[in-house]
């Protein structure tokens, strides 16, 4: 069989027969791998560990006939200070489902593949693990293609008003007054407006040593869930979890 060598992060796993995982590899070469990792279920297994969700590793493939399998892989980042925090370890599993949820399997995304790898890294020490999960809600969406309008009315391009504005996740962006008033969607208090324009256009290492408001983050997040959900045609499992933690 031939063989090829990809980084990956692995999102999830299953477990295949008495022994063996079908392990989810968002890879920064090959996009989304379903593969094989043989033996990976036995207690002395070398896999075993390197197999668990949010593992980055160099993973060493050999082509298989229905799915490549798992010939060897050597440990870049094992993110055990994500394994030792709950809350954090959540944040990073729903950075994972967004990842599955959105991108097609074999199609290559390395931009957004360093955006996550990034993410993790920054899960791990930023004082806010719910602020750094919300600049790559947004940084994620833009990345995707769905930049959100926040500078005027996507509908009519009117100015916002200075008490806050509409807010549609379907239609992409703030709505005025006007256009909030025919096409409904959520409100969007001032602050909760200024919060997502200022996410747009800072970088990732700039947030990790702030804190907000839990309400008016929530409130900023409620906006772009909305946006999110609308694009995806499954649950997000998630953000139940992240709900009641």
């Amino acid at each position: 069989m031939a063989t090829y060598t990809t980084t990956g992060i692995t999102l999830k796993q299953h477990a295949l027969g008495e022994y063996d995982k079908i392990l989810v590899l968002f890879t920064r070469e090959h996009g989304l791998k379903r593969v094989v990792a043989k033996g990976a279920r036995r207690a002395k297994s070398k896999l075993g560990g390197k197999s668990e969700p949010l593992y980055k590793a160099t993973w060493f493939l050999a082509t298989g006939k229905n799915m490549d399998v798992v010939s060897q892989c050597e440990t870049d980042h094992a993110h055990r200070a994500l394994r030792a925090d709950l809350d954090r370890l959540l944040h990073g599993m729903y950075l994972a489902e967004l990842i599955e949820a959105f991108l097609e399997e074999g199609e290559a995304h390395p931009e957004l593949f360093d955006l996550f790898a990034a993410s993790l890294l920054a899960l791990e020490v930023a004082e806010s693990p719910e602020l750094v999960t919300a600049w790559f809600e947004l940084t994620f969406l833009h990345g995707l293609g769905y930049e959100l309008e926040l500078s005027a009315c996507v509908q009519c391009g009117a100015a916002l008003g200075t008490e806050g504005c509409g807010f549609s996740g379907e239609g992409g962006g703030a709505l005025c007054d006007g256009c909030y008033a025919v096409a409904g969607g959520m409100r969007l208090h001032a602050k909760g407006l200024t919060l997502l324009q200022r996410l747009a256009a800072v970088e990732l290492g700039e947030l990790l040593g702030h804190t907000l408001q839990p309400g008016l983050l929530a409130h900023g997040r409620s906006a772009l869930k909305a946006a999110l959900t609308t694009r995806t045609e499954r649950p997000l499992r998630s953000l139940d979890l992240l709900a009641r933690s």
